[in-house]
């Protein structure tokens, strides 16, 4: 299946327009002022293939380039299916990780994203075999579907450095289905909502099977469509009052074949009770 699917990936995103290299890198101009960094590719008319001159071993890529006596900033990096590549230094300037950005780089073991990344896109570490950890920058508002699905036994930590800036991300569908989480540099398990956050988008905490609690402050007034889907260890959902618990508007409920609703928006379809002030409620008033 993995197999099938990268097969496919590698025929969606071949790159048919010519880069440009510099310094050994190739780039391919987005618009008039900035670049993606590309795998260089050229066409065999001996053998009728596409060649492909794939990175190996550590990558270092600059800021921005000069091309034709212009200089151009890199946003962008695109380096599917480098199976050698070991490491990459991403410049300050990266905005994106393109569809399937990194994956299928099986030998790389760690990537530092930077702080000025705001998209990561679907599949972008499909595959990565050996890579143990991965940090997300606060600055990211997008990641695309499956874009961390898949991680080997390796991979060992997913770490978010801003529960508020998570909240709001917006995500395409199922991120994550494997791995431990982190909030910083402890595991999360007691998923507190940070005061100030409105809105929890579809899907944030999808596949964030170590979360045992949660709590709801007041000020949360909407939670997305399966942002608690998979989160299967909830026994514990908290809340300031009743009266603003009322007040939430979860994602639509989805009724399966056999009648029975799924609403995966709201954290006590998996703990079954709802804890105000300390105390689990039992007498509804």
């Amino acid at each position: 299946m993995k197999k099938a699917l990268l097969a496919l990936l590698c025929t969606i995103l071949t790159i048919t327009a010519k880069g440009q290299v510099v310094n050994g890198i190739c780039y391919y101009k987005l618009d008039d002022s900035h670049v993606s960094v590309v795998v260089d590719q050229e066409w065999d008319s001996q053998s009728s293939t596409m060649i492909r001159h794939d990175y190996k071993g550590q990558l270092y890529i600059p800021p921005s380039v000069v091309i034709d006596n212009k200089t151009y900033t890199v946003t962008r990096v695109d380096l599917y299916g480098c199976p050698d590549l070991t490491g990459v230094g991403l410049p300050s300037t990266l905005e994106e990780i393109a569809e399937a950005g990194f994956a299928a780089c099986s030998s790389l073991t760690r990537v530092t994203l930077p702080s000025s990344l705001k998209k990561i896109g679907r599949f972008a570490f499909q595959s990565c075999d050996n890579l143990q950890e991965l940090t997300i920058p606060a600055s990211v508002q997008e990641i695309g579907m499956n874009a961390f699905c898949t991680f080997s036994d390796n991979f060992k930590k997913l770490t978010i450095t801003d529960l508020a800036a998570w909240c709001n991300i917006e995500m395409e569908g199922i991120v994550l289905t494997d791995g431990t989480v982190y909030l910083n540099d402890k595991p999360l398990t007691d998923l507190v909502i940070p005061e100030g956050v409105k809105t929890i988008k579809p899907y944030v905490f999808c596949g964030f099977k170590g979360i045992t609690s949660v709590h709801i402050p007041a000020c949360v007034d909407s939670i997305g469509y399966n942002a608690f889907m998979g989160c299967t260890s909830i026994t514990k959902v908290s809340a300031d009052d009743i009266a603003s618990w009322c007040g939430i508007h979860f994602g639509p409920t989805t009724i399966l074949n056999t009648g029975n609703p799924l609403n995966l928006s709201n954290p006590v379809f998996y703990s079954e009770n709802l804890y105000i002030g300390g105390s689990s409620i039992t007498e509804l008033t």
